[in-house]
């Protein structure tokens, strides 16, 4: 291949034609630059495997004179971000100085791009021997190593004799009037060691130069939020330039003593005030994160406790507020430092000063997260028993003592005139928004201040205005989790150690007080959630013990939701987490009487909710409970009218095991919901070939047609059939079709027209060429010659109805033939019809049997079985159900007012505790 093809090859990135080119050859370099010049026009246009494939061919990478090249290699490699291509360049002889139009080294361009990664990279591995001092390139790459703390490269140029006080040469505004301690400051910002600054304070680098943001060394680290790793830096910098001593204070009048004051560098701060330095300077009320801040602000922001100590023996102003009247009190209950809340109490500081919103420093700590109870019991302890602030949300003394079990500060501040013992935290966004005290005492388990607030008349019954949670409705909430967060740091600190099951056991005292004082048990939130409901909401969580103190004391299990939703229904939308659990409780509750076939505002019952939401998984044990007590498997929802099979079906992965539950316990096969579809047309729809296949061994209709008159199997059927039907589902149909033309059952001309749209093989082909027709009409053969008595066959049975099946049960050879597990071996193509048959015989008889019981005592009088047969044969499987449950409803309620008129004639016990 010539060069110019060679080029071209390289410049449209035909990467196979440029690897032909050299085979097994290195390209040699000429006085042209040919070499240089395809790895230009490689580079330029983005071709980072030729660019790779022609370095590994010895191609060079910098030209020594004046090129037409806009930017060289290096440069290039930098503006693709590409790491590798970069490290090869180096190692292959670029130079990190060649620059051309943009006077900008790679190095300088990779930090203007914030391409920090390919700066480190090119640092680490560039030679930096040939360097100058005066050079404003190498100036620049000394700076950028300080702002990149690359030690080992600043110690080079250091030795070097660069200067330690030359401003930034960096062609970017923010950097204007940076010295190398200014970048090796910023730079440690990510950093976990100020090694670089170190390094540069030992070598006399000069904290006190200022940026031109009027900003020294010391100022860009608290700016940066790298005064604490500095610490030490900032320490040596000021004792070892003692004699330079002074104290720059910046724009917004933050000062070097400030700076120190965060640090807790205890012998710099005693410096400042051996030089007369003002300790009760603020910082401007402009700054941003600080606003107003004293020395003893910023002491107590960073948990300072020696420079605390230090500055209030040395009379600092204690209650000097910086903005929105933070005094420093505030400040340390905000960030719950108690051994600095101590000292500052001891040196008078106003524990009831007012700040920002109304809020003294009880407030603030009340407020504080995580919440320290320690340290309001302290604050409390020092303002007077009668003493009862309200901030601007309404939050009282009187609620903090109310949370805080402090009883003797809640009976001092009952006995005040105007008290409101029912007085509410305003409605807002805040925390514990609309409680009242007894909600408050309640919520933290207090049970010694429920009890005296009940004794002065609180309402047992307050409700929370937005949500009309009720104190019962916070008893009941009570989450372990939750609980020992907020409250177990407290009881330790108090050594009274913790104890679970004793808190718990307070916990159910204090619902058992509040049922004393008429708390109404089922009282409901906003939303209609009862007492119970509010308790079951995490269900995992909630003590057993909770759920069984309110069952016992008659929570109505049967109480719904503003939605119609009863504890059922809510279970049945519970996550997998809480499965187990919930089937637990939802067969406790349908044993205490729970309606298993409540229906909510959306038509719903609880077993169509558990299959309802596609977005959580089946709970499988849940629906296999609530069909054990009777639930109406063929519900059907408002709206669609889906059916729990249809619901199933729609789902994108269905359960089989859970189909085959639905489908041997009664489920419709063949219902049809709002837009005339069937669960197999549903499936036939969505490609679902394993609901498919399910359905139809459980005997589903083929020829069932929609409300446009197509059939299920035609691919025009619904809007997606014609993408579903795949080459399994189409040998799935021909097979079932097939089998059924051959045993003689009926299927549609509709059917048949559509079969033909499958692509699948003709019907109409004569049957001793067909190899399904000839296994068919073999099988047959075989079910004719299996006899169960002198009239009948296998085949026979196969024709059978329901009501016929019951009859032929009695047969002890058939009922054998048809529960032996090898029959579906010994018939694989009919054998499923054989025990669909039988199953259709045992649900008649399982129906048959109650509702003969239930006729007799209906019209009051016994029936000979022939007779009986011939009355319930007219009847569905449904009505059979529904014959036996009014007789059962009917003997409920008769013993129902025989208990009631034995009640009336006994007094009434005490609450079960």
């Amino acid at each position: 291949m010539g060069r110019e093809e060679l080029m071209v090859a390289v410049q449209t990135g035909t990467y196979l034609n440029v690897q032909a080119a050299f085979k097994d050859e290195y390209l040699a370099h000429d006085e042209e630059w040919f070499d240089y010049k395809l790895l230009m026009a490689a580079i330029e246009r983005s071709h980072k495997t030729i660019v790779h494939f022609l370095l590994d061919k010895n191609c060079r990478v910098r030209r020594e004179e004046t090129t037409e090249s806009f930017h060289t290699p290096l440069y290039h490699a930098v503006l693709l971000d590409d790491y590798q291509l970069v490290k090869k360049m180096i190692l292959n002889g670029a130079s990190i100085k060649d620059k051309h139009f943009t006077h900008q080294t790679p190095i300088c361009l990779a930090i203007k791009k914030g391409r920090d990664f390919l700066a480190d990279a090119i640092l680490r591995l560039a030679n930096f021997d040939d360097i100058s001092p005066t050079n404003a390139d190498d100036i620049a790459h000394f700076q950028i190593a300080c702002m990149r703390e690359k030690l080992e490269v600043v110690e080079q140029f250091v030795e070097r004799g660069f200067s330690l006080e030359t401003v930034s040469v960096l062609d970017d505004e923010k950097w204007k009037g940076f010295t190398p301690l200014h970048f090796a400051i910023m730079g440690s910002d990510k950093r976990p060691k100020c090694q670089t600054a170190m390094y540069l304070i030992n070598k006399g680098a000069d904290i006190y130069t200022k940026n031109s943001q009027d900003q020294t060394p010391l100022h860009l680290a608290y700016y940066s939020n790298n005064y604490e790793k500095m610490q030490k830096s900032i320490s040596l910098a000021i004792s070892s330039q003692k004699e330079k001593f002074s104290n720059p204070v910046d724009k917004n009048g933050v000062s070097h003593f400030h700076i120190c004051c965060m640090c807790n560098t205890t012998n710099c701060v005693e410096t400042f005030i051996k030089k007369k330095v003002n300790i009760n300077t603020s910082v401007s009320a402009d700054l941003k994160n600080d606003p107003g801040f004293t020395p003893l602000h910023f002491a107590i922001k960073n948990n300072c406790l020696d420079m605390v100590q230090i500055l209030l023996k040395k009379s600092v102003e204690v209650n000097k507020p910086a903005n929105d009247c933070l005094t420093p009190l505030h400040l340390a209950c905000k960030l719950n430092h108690i051994k600095i809340v101590e000292l500052l109490l001891k040196y008078k500081a106003d524990v009831n000063a007012v700040g920002e919103s109304s809020c003294t420093p009880i407030h603030c700590a009340f407020y504080a997260s995580p919440r320290s109870y320690e340290l309001i019991d302290l604050l409390l302890s020092s303002v007077p028993k009668n003493s009862n602030y309200s901030d601007s949300r309404g939050l009282s003394y009187f609620h903090i003592a109310s949370a805080q079990n402090n009883i003797a500060m809640v009976e001092s501040l009952l006995n005040l005139d105007g008290i409101s013992i029912d007085a509410r935290i305003n409605l807002d966004d805040g925390i514990n928004s609309g409680y009242s005290a007894i909600h408050l005492a309640v919520d933290y388990n207090c049970k010694d201040v429920v009890e005296l607030l009940l004794q002065h008349n609180a309402n047992a019954n307050i409700a929370v205005s937005s949500s009309d949670i009720r104190p019962l409705h916070l008893a009941c909430n009570y989450n372990n989790d939750i609980f020992l967060k907020n409250k177990k740091t407290y009881w330790k600190k108090k050594k009274r150690g913790f104890n679970y099951e004793n808190s718990l056991a307070m916990r159910i005292e204090i619902m058992e007080i509040l049922l004393d004082n008429k708390a109404d048990i089922n009282a409901k939130t906003s939303k209609g959630k009862t007492v119970l409901m509010y308790a079951c909401l995490d269900v995992s969580n909630v003590p057993d013990s909770i759920i069984n103190f309110l069952i016992a004391n008659n929570a109505d299990i049967n109480m719904r939701t503003n939605k119609k939703s009863t504890i059922l229904h809510l279970f049945a939308n519970c996550k997998e987490h809480l499965f187990s659990k919930v089937v637990e409780w939802s067969e406790r509750f349908l044993l205490q009487g729970a309606n298993v076939d409540a229906i909510n505002d959306h038509d719903c019952t609880p077993l169509l909710v558990a299959f309802r939401n596609e977005s959580i998984n089946l709970n499988y044990e849940l629906i296999k409970l609530l069909l054990k007590h009777g639930a109406n498997i063929n519900a059907r929802s408002g709206g669609s009218k889906n059916t729990p099979l249809h619901y199933l079906i729609e789902r994108s992965y269905p359960c089989e095991a859970t189909m085959d539950l639905l489908l041997n316990n009664g489920s419709n096969i063949e219902a049809k919901n709002i837009f005339g579809h069937t669960p197999l047309q549903v499936a036939f729809s969505r490609g679902q070939l394993s609901a498919i296949k399910k359905l139809l061994r459980y005997g589903a209709d083929i020829n069932s047609e929609n409300p446009k008159g197509f059939p299920t199997i035609n691919p025009f059927s619904s809007w997606r059939g014609i993408y579903c039907m795949c080459k399994e589902t189409t040998k799935v149909i021909e097979i079932h079709i097939k089998k059924l033309i051959t045993i003689g059952f009926h299927i549609s001309d509709k059917v048949k027209r559509s079969y033909g749209l499958l692509r699948a093989p003709p019907l109409n082909l004569p049957r001793e060429a067909d190899d399904v027709f000839i296994q068919c009409s073999e099988e047959i053969k075989k079910l004719k010659n299996a006899r169960i008595d002198n009239y009948t066959t296998l085949y026979d049975i196969l024709f059978r109805d329901q009501n016929e099946m019951v009859k032929h049960l009695k047969n002890k050879t058939l009922t054998e033939m048809l529960n032996d597990p090898s029959l579906e071996r010994k018939f694989p193509l009919y054998g499923y019809l054989l025990k669909l048959q039988l199953k259709r015989g045992l649900v008649r008889e399982n129906y048959s049997k109650p509702a003969k019981t239930s006729l007799e005592l209906l019209i009051g009088m016994s029936l000979p079985d022939s007779c009986s047969e011939s009355i319930l044969g007219y009847l569905r499987n449904r009505d059979l159900v529904n014959l036996n449950k009014a007789i059962k409803l009917t003997g409920s309620i008769k013993r129902k007012l025989q208990v009631n008129n034995s009640k009336s004639e006994v007094p009434s016990k005490k609450r079960r505790r």
